[in-house]
């Protein structure tokens, strides 16, 4: 199942990068991949041929994925599948970039070859009125009130049914510093500087209303739908079968519904503001040097972010201090993730003793990649026993579950339990204490029963 969902995530990203190359090679306020042209150009014959065979080669691309992907409905250790899936999506994204810089450098060239010149304006348009109104159509910033009212009822019901602060205090903390995350991007839309795009100042003020109203629209439903999301942890330990396969396919239609509503929102502002633009005389700026392969660079101006070029998303200004370190510390973060996550994995697959269980000094130590080193005293335990197979009620709090492992915290038919199992091997041995229920599953099962007769035996005497 997880190689088919891993599989179904690439080709998604594939084919979003597609619609994303379609998107920038369809012009916006006259600027077609990081090129202002002229009226007259984008009617002509010469970049309608070179739009196509950008289209064909990123289709290509797309298409190819589909192949190269199949890899991951086959790989059958956990680390190399996500070390293929990692490796993958970079190199994916690698390519649709390379792809984008070239034809970037060619509608250049074929701008100047074909001396396609607009005519930049000679002073600054200050735009007073804009200015002024430029947030009367944001959103009240009162939604987020209900987001965290939300944040805090989720995170009581979740308190009711695993009775422990940590597991309050866990879902509060992540779903609030989510809302305020979309707190911090809607502070940023309010803020952003108004510009004169046409000489019309009526269409000035619906192209900014346009973009203010939806894109903090945005952020508002975003943090509702986050807020939302926590519901479905006490519900669905509340559903009995078949409600908990309905209550999860509900909740995956309603992601896929939400990703859905943002592209039609983003598509949609963006196509209105293109026919707001067409009514008027456009004011051409020649931002073309400060934007290169996708990034705004433009160290006078002290905007740290600013909307990007095809109307779509907000940029990062790379010629701001901090603007820098926000790009280094994204890529120190992506290159963390990977050795984080694929290192543990790797060891679990193909290290003997990845999963460790052994008796020192009256203390049973238990051991296993991407969970916390178990330390259980024997006063503390109260049953030791060999089960052939885990509660099917069961919740991931924090850790690993694949195909192979399971591992670190999870709710166990109600009670806290610490997982440290390899799942394809039997028997597990299972650990009570007053607070806490552990399960050891070696990959050798020889180990586990080695264990279990030590314990057994130091508990009939």
């Amino acid at each position: 199942m997880m190689n088919f969902i891993f599989y179904l995530i690439m080709i998604m990203i594939s084919g979003i990068f597609y619609g994303m190359s379609i998107l920038q090679s369809r012009p916006h306020k006259n600027i077609l991949l990081e090129n202002t042209l002229p009226n007259e150009a984008l009617h002509s014959e010469e970049l309608a041929d070179f739009i196509k065979k950008h289209r064909q080669k990123n289709l290509f691309v797309a298409l190819f994925s589909i192949i190269f992907y199949l890899p991951l409905l086959f790989i059958s250790y956990d680390s190399l599948l996500i070390l293929y899936f990692f490796v993958g999506m970079f190199a994916e994204i690698g390519v649709f970039y390379a792809l984008q810089v070239i034809s970037i450098g060619r509608l250049y060239h074929l701008k100047v070859a074909q001396n396609w010149q607009v005519p930049t304006a000679e002073k600054i348009i200050v735009d007073t009125k804009t200015i002024q109104q430029k947030n009367q159509k944001i959103i009240s910033p009162w939604w987020f009130m209900l987001s965290l009212l939300l944040n805090i009822i989720a995170s009581w019901l979740i308190y009711t049914i695993f009775k422990t602060g940590a597991a309050f205090w866990w879902t509060l903390i992540g779903s609030m510093a989510l809302t305020f995350l979309f707190v911090g991007l809607y502070q940023i839309i309010k803020h952003l500087p108004v510009k004169a795009n046409t000489k019309d100042a009526s269409i000035n003020q619906q192209f900014n209303d346009l973009f203010v109203h939806d894109w903090s629209l945005l952020t508002g439903v975003s943090s509702l739908v986050l807020a939302v999301i926590p519901f479905f942890i006490p519900l669905s330990l509340n559903a009995i079968p078949p409600f908990d396969t309905i209550l999860f396919s509900v909740l995956i239609i309603a992601v896929i519904a939400y990703i859905g509503w943002t592209f039609w929102l983003l598509f949609n502002t963006r196509k209105k503001q293109d026919n707001l633009l067409a009514k008027s005389q456009i004011i051409y700026r020649d931002e073309d040097p400060f934007w290169r392969f996708g990034i705004y660079n433009n160290p006078a101006d002290k905007r740290l972010n600013v909307p990007d070029r095809i109307g779509m998303n907000i940029s990062v200004n790379f010629g701001r201090p901090f603007g820098k370190l926000i790009y280094s510390l994204l890529g120190v973060f992506l290159v963390a993730l990977v050795v984080f996550v694929t290192v543990p994995m790797l060891k679990a697959d193909f290290s003997d003793d990845a999963f460790v269980g052994e008796i020192q000094d009256q203390v049973v130590l238990l051991k296993a990649p991407l969970a916390a080193d178990a330390h259980i005293k024997f006063s503390e335990i109260e049953r030791v026993e060999e089960i052939s197979e885990l509660p099917k009620n069961r919740l991931r709090i924090a850790g690993t579950a694949t195909n192979h492992y399971l591992t670190g915290k999870f709710q166990i038919a109600g009670s806290s339990a610490k997982l440290y199992i390899y799942q394809p091997s039997q028997p597990i041995l299972k650990i009570s204490t007053k607070n806490t229920i552990y399960y050891f599953a070696s990959k050798n099962s020889a180990d586990t029963k080695k264990l279990a007769e030590e314990l057994t035996s130091q508990f009939t005497k």
